[in-house]
This record gives C-alpha cells, sequence and structure tokens, in this order.
C-alpha cells in the first residue's frame, strides 16, 4: 500500500482505542490512496515519547535510502544538465562560433552550469580598461526535464526513503534537500571555464553563473519534491477555489503545451530542412523546446517581440539578432514568417479549443454556464504569464567597461540589451485565456453531445469520465479521507484506522512509517452509506448528457467536414504559396541577376536591373563587350537574405579571374498577382571606370570604341567615364591611330571592392592607356630626322631653327659624317615625343676679312621632335623642333 502524505490536523487525545469516539462516515479511499500518518506529531495520552516529526523525518534522510534518494536526485539534475550540454556542443561544433567558443573538454561543464543557471558571465581586460560582460538565456529544457524526473523519483521512493512525515516537516526536508543538490550542481559546474578572444582582448575568460545554477536548481527540485511529498497534504489546508484554479491551471498548460510543443517540433524540423540549415542544428530543439512554446504561444496570440536598450548599447547590438520589424520596431509573427504565420494560427485556435475542453471538464457540470467561475483563471494566468514572459523567456546581454587608473581612470560606460516580449504580448495572453475560460463553459456539453471520443481525448479519461459522471471538480475539504488517530495500550504506539475500509495502521518507531497491521479485508465493514453521503454532491445529482439526436449530428459532421475542407484548402494553399514564393524569393532575384551577367548576356541584365547612366556611358553594358570579356563573375553562393517588410538584403558570394570577393545586393518585393511575391534587385552589379589616354583620342575596349574627350585644359591628355559590368576587358588602339600606336596595357581587370553598399556606381577609378609607337612609325620619324638631317647640310638650309649653331652660319660646303639610324621615343612623356641617336655633320666656313683661312668644322648632336596624330585619323604630321649637342 502507497504510503500517505501527512495528514493536516492533529488528532483528538483520548486516552486508548476504545475510547476514542467513532468516526464519521466518509467516502473511501481510491487506489491508491494514502496511507495514516501521525497528525502533526502528537504524542498520544499513554504513548511513549518519541523524537519530533521534523527530527524523525531529517533522521530518515539520513540513512541509507534517504541519501540514495538525494543522491539520484542530483544524478538527474546533472544528468539532464550534460544531455542539454552535450546536445549544444554538437550543435555548436557545426557552427561559425567554433572560432569565437571551441568546443573543448571543459566546454562540457560550463554549458552544463549555462543549461541549468541560464547565465554566462564573461571579463577580461587589457592595459586600458576591464570589460565584465553577462549573458542570460535560460535554456528550459534541462531544467524542466530534471524537475520531471525528480518528481517521478520521490513518487516511486517515497515508501523506503522516510520522506512520509507531516508538512511542515516535509517541506523543511525538501528544501534542505534541494539546497544540498544546487550546491552540489554548482560545484560541479561553477569551477570550470573557458577563455575566448573577443571585444578586442585577446584573452576574454567565459563562466557559468553559480548564483544563477544555485538559485535555479534549487527552487525546481524543491518544487518537484514538494509536490510529490506533500501534494494531498497540501492541498487538503488550500481553499477549495484555490485547488480547483490549480487545477485549471494545469489543465490549461498541459493542452497549450501538447499541441504547441507538437507544432514547434515539426515546425522546427521543417524549417532546417527547408532553410539548409546543418542537421546539427535540430539537437538544439530539446534544449529550447519550452522556450519556443513560450515564444508561439505569445507570438500565436498575436503578441510581438521587442529589442530594449540603453542608449549606450549600440556596441553591443551585434550580439542580438534582427528583429525584422518595420522601421526597428518590434516583431511579430507575420513579420517573422510571412504568410506561414497562418499555421501558426490555425495551430493556436486548435490550441485553444483543446485546453477549453480541458479546462471545462476539470469544472463542476451544472448544466448551465456559471459566468461568476470565468474570470479567475484569466486573472491567474496573467500573474503566471508575467514571470514566464518576463523574467525566463528574456534574452539579455548587459556589460560594463571600467577604464584602469593607470590609464587615467575616467567613468565607466555601463550597456543593457534585451529581447523579449512586448507589453501587447502580456495582455493578449490574458485574453486568451478569457476567450479559454469562456468556451471552457460552453465547448465540453457540445463535444461530448456530438463527439464523445474528442472529449476524453482532450479532456483526459478520468476528467471526462467524472464530468459525465456530475463528480468533477473540488469536493468540499469535509469529504477529503479522515483518519481516526489513537495509542495501541500494548506497545504505546500510535496507531490509525481508516473509518472507510476499516484497516487499521501502526507507526514503526524505528523508520517512523505507517505499516498496515489489519487489512481491510479482515476489518469490520465500514457504517452503511458513509461513501454515499461522502461523495454525493448536488453536481453529482445531475443525469448524464444526452448524446445529440442523428440528424443534428448529420449536420454537425457536414458542417465540420466543410469547414474541415476550407481549412484545409487554406493550408495546402498557404504551404503552396509559400514554396512557389520560396523559388521568387530576393536570393533568386539576385541569383537570377547574377546568372546572366556570368554567361555574358548583359542586354538582359540591363533590363532587369537598369544602372541609371546616360546613353554616353552605356557603350559597354552590351552582350558584344561582356563577351568578348576574357573573364566575367563567377557566383560562388548565395546567402539566405535578410528581409525586413518589403525591403531584402542579399550578401554574394563571387569570383573574378580567380579573385573572390564578396558584393551585397538589395531588392524589394513589388505586387504579384495571385499572392506571389516578386523581388526585383534594387542596385547593378557595375563599375565606374575613367579611361584615360594622353596619345589616343579614343580607344576599342572589348571590341567597342570609347571616343575620349580632350581635357579642358587641353594639356590633360583625353578621357572619357564608362559603367560597365565587372570583368577582364582587353584593350586595344583605334582603328584610326592602330598603324602607327598599339595599347601598352593590353586589358583592365574591373571589379568592385565588394560593399556594395553605394546607390551609385562603385567607381575603380582611373584606367590610364600609354601608347606604344609600331615599327612604321619609328620608321616615318627616322626618315623625318634623315630629312632634316640633309636639309641642315645643305647651304642655304643649314640656318633652319633645329640646325646646329655650329654649322647655321655662312659655309661653303658641309657633308655628313654620320646619319640618324633609330629613333626612341619617350616613355615618360605625355605626347608622342621623340629623340634620334648622334648625327655629326663638318663643313668649312667661308673666309672673312679678319679669318681668310677658317679652320673646318664639326657638330655633333641629336634630333628631337614630336608626332600628333589627327584626331579623325589620316596620316601623323612630324615635327623636328630642337636639337642637342652630343660630348
Amino acid at each position: 500500500m502507497p504510503v500517505p502524505p501527512p495528514p493536516s490536523a492533529p488528532a483528538p487525545q483520548v486516552p486508548n482505542a476504545a475510547e476514542a469516539p467513532p468516526p464519521p462516515p466518509i467516502a473511501a479511499p481510491t487506489p491508491g490512496a494514502p496511507a495514516p500518518q501521525a497528525q502533526g506529531g502528537f504524542v498520544q495520552p499513554g504513548q511513549a515519547a518519541q523524537p519530533s516529526p521534523l527530527a524523525q523525518t531529517f533522521t530518515a534522510w539520513f540513512r541509507g535510502p534517504g541519501l540514495t534518494s538525494t543522491a539520484l536526485s542530483l544524478a538527474i539534475v546533472l544528468g539532464s544538465a550534460a544531455i542539454s550540454a552535450i546536445l549544444t556542443m554538437v550543435a555548436m561544433s557545426t557552427m561559425d562560433t567554433t572560432k569565437m567558443f571551441p568546443t573543448t573538454f571543459s566546454t562540457l561543464p560550463l554549458l552544463m552550469g549555462w543549461s541549468l543557471g541560464g547565465q554566462f558571465v564573461m571579463s577580461g581586460s587589457n592595459e586600458y580598461e576591464t570589460i565584465t560582460l553577462t549573458f542570460t538565456l535560460l535554456p528550459m529544457g534541462a531544467l524542466t526535464a530534471a524537475g520531471i524526473g525528480v518528481f517521478w523519483l520521490a513518487r516511486r521512493r517515497a515508501a523506503v526513503d522516510g520522506s512520509a512525515a507531516p508538512l511542515v516537516p516535509t517541506l523543511a526536508r525538501a528544501g534542505a534537500e534541494a539546497l544540498a543538490v544546487a550546491l552540489v550542481a554548482c560545484l560541479v559546474t561553477a569551477p570550470f571555464s573557458m577563455t575566448a578572444k573577443m571585444m578586442g582582448l585577446k584573452v576574454m575568460t567565459v563562466s557559468s553563473s553559480a548564483l544563477m545554477t544555485i538559485l535555479l536548481v534549487t527552487v525546481v527540485v524543491f518544487v518537484a519534491l514538494m509536490v510529490a511529498r506533500s501534494g494531498g497534504a497540501l492541498l487538503e489546508r488550500l481553499p477549495s477555489p484555490v485547488v480547483q484554479i490549480g487545477r485549471e491551471l494545469g489543465a490549461l498548460s498541459t493542452a497549450l503545451g501538447v499541441v504547441l510543443g507538437v507544432f514547434v517540433i515539426v515546425a522546427y524540423i521543417v524549417a532546417a530542412l527547408a532553410q539548409g540549415w546543418n542537421l546539427a542544428s535540430i539537437l538544439l530543439l530539446p534544449v529550447l523546446l519550452p522556450n519556443l512554446v513560450l515564444l508561439v504561444l505569445g507570438m500565436g496570440s498575436l503578441g510581438g517581440i521587442t529589442l530594449d536598450k540603453s542608449e549606450a548599447a549600440a556596441a553591443l547590438a551585434y550580439f542580438l539578432p534582427s528583429l525584422g520589424g518595420k522601421d526597428g520596431g518590434d516583431a511579430y509573427a507575420w513579420t517573422w514568417f510571412g504568410s506561414w504565420s497562418i499555421l501558426l494560427f490555425a495551430a493556436m485556435i486548435v490550441a485553444i479549443a483543446a485546453a477549453a475542453v480541458r479546462v471545462g471538464v476539470r469544472r463542476a457540470r451544472t448544466g448551465r454556464a456559471v459566468w461568476q467561475r470565468v474570470w479567475q483563471l484569466p486573472l491567474v494566468s496573467l500573474v503566471l504569464g508575467a514571470i514566464a514572459f518576463y523574467g525566463l523567456l528574456p534574452l539579455r546581454f548587459s556589460g560594463a567597461d571600467t577604464p584602469m587608473r593607470s590609464s587615467g581612470g575616467g567613468a565607466g560606460h555601463y550597456m543593457s540589451l534585451s529581447m523579449q516580449p512586448n507589453a501587447l504580448t502580456f495582455l493578449l495572453l490574458g485574453v486568451v485565456v478569457a476567450i479559454i475560460s469562456v468556451l471552457a463553459e460552453l465547448l465540453p456539453l457540445w463535444v461530448y453531445s456530438s463527439f464523445p471520443a474528442v472529449l476524453q481525448l482532450a479532456g483526459g479519461k478520468k476528467a471526462s469520465a467524472a464530468w459525465r459522471a456530475g463528480t468533477s471538480g473540488v469536493s468540499p475539504t469535509a469529504s477529503a479521507q479522515q483518519w481516526a488517530y489513537s495509542t495501541d495500550p500494548a506497545t504505546g504506539a500510535s496507531i490509525a484506522t481508516d473509518p472507510a475500509t476499516g484497516a487499521v495502521f501502526s507507526m514503526d518507531p524505528a523508520t517512523g512509517q505507517w505499516v498496515e497491521t489489519t487489512p481491510a479485508s479482515q476489518a469490520p465493514a465500514p457504517g452503511f452509506g458513509g461513501v454515499a453521503a461522502a461523495g454525493a454532491t448536488a453536481s453529482g445529482e445531475l443525469p448524464e448528457p444526452a448524446p445529440m439526436s442523428a440528424a443534428s449530428r448529420k449536420k454537425v459532421i457536414l458542417g465540420l467536414s466543410v469547414f474541415g475542407v476550407v481549412v484545409a484548402l487554406v493550408v495546402a494553399g498557404v504551404v503552396a504559396l509559400n514554396v512557389v514564393n520560396g523559388m521568387r524569393g530576393p536570393d533568386k532575384a539576385v541569383e537570377s541577376y547574377l546568372t546572366l551577367l556570368s554567361e555574358g548576356k548583359a542586354a538582359e541584365a540591363t533590363k532587369m536591373v537598369d544602372p541609371g547612366v546616360p546613353n554616353d556611358q552605356r557603350k559597354l553594358l552590351t552582350d558584344d563587350a561582356l563577351k568578348a570579356a576574357k573573364a566575367r563573375i563567377k557566383v560562388t553562393k548565395i546567402d539566405k537574405p535578410t528581409i525586413s517588410d518589403d525591403t531584402a538584403t542579399i550578401k554574394a558570394h563571387l569570383s573574378l579571374d580567380g579573385k573572390a570577393f564578396e558584393y551585397n545586393f538589395t531588392a524589394s518585393k513589388t505586387s504579384g498577382s495571385f499572392g506571389l511575391d516578386s523581388w526585383k534587385v534594387d542596385k547593378p552589379l557595375v563599375v565606374s571606370a575613367d579611361f584615360s589616354s594622353s596619345s589616343f583620342p579614343g580607344l576599342k575596349v572589348a571590341g567597342v570604341a570609347i571616343d575620349l574627350a580632350k581635357g579642358k585644359d587641353g594639356l590633360s591628355g583625353y578621357r572619357s567615364t564608362q559603367v560597365v559590368y565587372p570583368g577582364v576587358y582587353p584593350v586595344a588602339a583605334p582603328d584610326s591611330v592602330s598603324k602607327y600606336l598599339t595599347a601598352k596595357e593590353t586589358s583592365f581587370t574591373l571589379i568592385p571592392s565588394g560593399e556594395g553598399v553605394s546607390a551609385e556606381a562603385e567607381s575603380v577609378g582611373t584606367q590610364t592607356v600609354d601608347a606604344t609607337p609600331t615599327d612604321e612609325l619609328k620608321t616615318k620619324a627616322l626618315e623625318k630626322v634623315k630629312e632634316q638631317t640633309k636639309t641642315c647640310a645643305t647651304v642655304p638650309t643649314n640656318t633652319d631653327k633645329p640646325c646646329p649653331f655650329q654649322i647655321s652660319s655662312d659655309m661653303t660646303s658641309l657633308s655628313v659624317e654620320k646619319d640618324a639610324t633609330k629613333v626612341e621615343f619617350s616613355k615618360d612623356s605625355n605626347d608622342l615625343s621623340f629623340t634620334s641617336d648622334a648625327i655629326s655633320i663638318s663643313g668649312s666656313p667661308k673666309p672673312s676679312a679678319f679669318d681668310k683661312n677658317p679652320a673646318p668644322r664639326k657638330a655633333k648632336f641629336t634630333f628631337s621632335g614630336k608626332v600628333e596624330l589627327p584626331e579623325g585619323g589620316g596620316e601623323p604630321t612630324i615635327t623636328i623642333e630642337s636639337n642637342s649637342s652630343v660630348f
């Protein structure tokens, strides 16, 4: 027979069993009913003095069975934390976070501490400052599993570990055990830490919060032990309305948790597969399942998520995800999930209906709606919702930056960030629970009359049966099981008699446990009418609800079938619409655009995203130019888009001629037909290039002739600005001068820096093209030099300006001793200037009155000149400008 929770009131003191007054007739105990306990530890007259119940229960704790129960509770807590930590580590090992937080052995106890305390503390310093950061996110999966496990263990071991005692000693022992488990769990997890590189510090120490671990583990284990060991006795002391609210809250939590939990599991797995997440990320689902259920409950109630931050928290905003709300505001289900949110709201409707039925069958069936019992559940739910939404669920990040005294001191900086449900979520949760409470007065009867099996499925088998029988709800305290206490005159031990069955129990002084000495089968039958009198209530006199007529049921089934078909079509339409829209997302638009560029289809790409530049800058935005490029872009990867309302940002990973770069695109949603999304890329992938040359009046880029305009000052050469798609483009001299000049540069690599943030085409700077003379031009220049040499060696043209001064006076004869053999064009000059090699001319001057026999003269020099090419083509103009003596 299971050991009972302790009774709540002291037994009447009577000399012995024979003098004890007869017990009142009461209801027979149900299967698993508690065995008697000494009433509050009072010693009956004639009984030998025994240790107090508090001393007895603590003595039993320190015996082998009691310590074993505590050790098993500790194992459950640490095991839950270890499983949570291992799942988190495996998921982290596949993410980029391993660069910041490596998954080493010391990470396991660190994550165990986080699983139990929900908080990381990070600290580090350098020669200038000390930084302390606190990250709070409670993964409720481990604590939930630990609470359930400890509750199950306490129920199973109550008969052997001496935990059955009066209420106060039981609570005291539960608190002591919970604190002991929490302290040991803290000792296992708190000493471990790890180092990471972050916030500009080479060493940042990361540890879990010992205080939060002790606090949360103590609360969870204490509640589990208290409910498991003292649930019955505790309920006896509580007023009936409080007990009823507790039963309704349990039913509400179960219904919402099961329906929304199944929805979260399915939605998370489908999203992970559809979005291409790493499969290891699914391992985080058990860790964060309660968190996700609470989040879905809030957003399914039409609530939202808000980001609260201090004015100095801009630097910490990097560590929190973007909410995606309009204008940076709160985010709601429809802003995060788009049309997929319809499925969330459909699941919420199912959860509301299931919760209404489950709560309703736990209220006394009265045959009519009792609105006076509707308001209590929403009111209590608001209080508990505030604790869950704003105490357990939020993600918080806070930090302090304290300057070192050696660095001059100064004021420190304190900042905080938190992501949590907004105030609207709190209010709307109360509205949702109020709707459930109202429906709880109406739905059970309608569901039972229409579909009895659904009532049992949603409400629970036992609760539904009690509701049909009219015995649901909380019975008055007087109807609870009572015990007749007395003292065995022979041994002085406490004995208790169950008036309902006649069974007699006696307390074992050694263990403090009740032992059945007279089974119910051997005891006299209890007084007639005891059960009936105690169990009868006003609601129990109601007849069982009549089922709906066959005709009415057919109409209901038909209506529900039509409704179900409509809902199924809506769900199927939403799924199909999202699948199609997923194929038409902003990343797909960017992918299509980049595919056109990689295939050389410039005209289609320009039509898809127009650069918006004048026509005289579009000469290279053609298929011929892009296909003539030596290399075009290649698409490596396109990241998942970041969508905010009707705007999306998409990062593309590209390469050009083996050089990798990134480019950020933006796209806008345009109105589509039949709910289909249509995205348009806003900014083209183009660059602006300034082509310049001091020699060429034009260029031939990728086979396209580009005219270069003369600079305004007339001295800066020729220039032209063109917008072009990224690529490696060949460059050549224009056809008009290609006979005499070639381009020194053979190609240009035009590639953006990768920022992709400006609305205008990014400039890649000036692309200067220098000219290299052809052999034919060199020959013409040499011929011009030789022609000028002949002129200078002939009288009387030897006086021309370019001729050397040695032979420019009156000469009788001149001869060329060495003529030019080549010319060299300048590499640094902005024009086509050249210089010949050495030339030698000798001659005899005319005699004069002062020098009748002049000596011969000789000039050794080089000629310098330049070439000018007409803009419209034609033969070059070659001019000899000067000479330079050679020594």
